[in-house]
């Protein structure tokens, strides 16, 4: 037989790590209400020590709710592999070398509205669990625009030291838009970007207070990410 276990996959009744994952609906956190989510937070600040005070109490607000994804994109197969071809920085490169991490990508809809419509990639970074895995944990460093797969790698030596990277594989993804994930949004030509352009700098993006230069900077963005539609679907929500 094979199944899916908190320690990977078992065949035949034996219990194996492997570099397959399943993702089901009913692992979905996001779909479990708000008593799941305070709950695994109350869990994870325990396991490092942080929960030194009582937890307020937590208030969440839900949107309406939107079309259900498709059930491949729940019963899709992870497969992990080496990291060093996901790397999008010369930083990435050694970082991703380690071969402690691992690293793949899985399928989104690009809108959630029209889950049968183009799709996206989220690319994924785990560091393995030193000793007899227990789950996984998702981290995610912030933002805007920060890679979770250059975060996680960053602080292997901590996973190396404390309880967390003892039990749980810890992994990080880059957000839509950023690092490895697809569509990549890219609004610079590499001429722009070695020379530091002013109009199209860190900071510009921000601060565009003409409405003909802020079409301009959509245009180029739109035309580099793949058009009006990629850049689109590269929101939060």
């Amino acid at each position: 037989m094979t199944c899916t276990t908190s320690a990977g996959v078992c065949r035949g009744g034996t219990a194996h790590r492997d570099t397959h994952i399943t993702l089901h609906p009913e692992e979905n956190l996001m779909s479990r209400g708000p008593a799941t989510l305070v709950a695994v937070g109350v869990a994870a600040l325990a396991l490092v020590g942080a929960c030194a005070a009582p937890a307020p109490t937590l208030r969440f607000e839900t949107g309406p709710p939107g079309a259900t994804p498709p059930a491949q994109f729940y019963d899709q197969q992870i497969v992990f592999e080496p990291c060093t071809p996901y790397a999008t920085t010369t930083v990435d490169e050694q970082l991703f070398a380690n071969e402690r991490f691992d690293c793949a990508r899985v399928q989104v809809p690009l809108d959630h509205a029209d889950p049968d419509g183009p799709r996206g990639e989220v690319a994924l970074l785990r560091a393995k669990a030193r000793g007899e895995k227990i789950g996984s944990l998702l981290v995610n460093p912030g933002g805007p625009g920060a890679s979770g797969m250059s975060f996680v790698a960053a602080l292997g030596p901590v996973w190396d030291n404390v309880p967390v990277g003892m039990r749980f594989d810890v992994i990080g993804f880059d957000p839509r838009g950023v690092g490895a994930s697809t569509p990549r949004a890219d609004c610079y030509t590499d001429a722009e970007y070695d020379r530091g352009d002013t109009f199209f700098g860190e900071t510009a993006l921000l601060d565009v207070a003409d409405e003909q230069a802020a079409r301009e900077v959509a245009q180029r963005c739109a035309e580099g990410t793949g058009g009006p539609q990629a850049l689109a679907g590269l929101g939060t929500r």
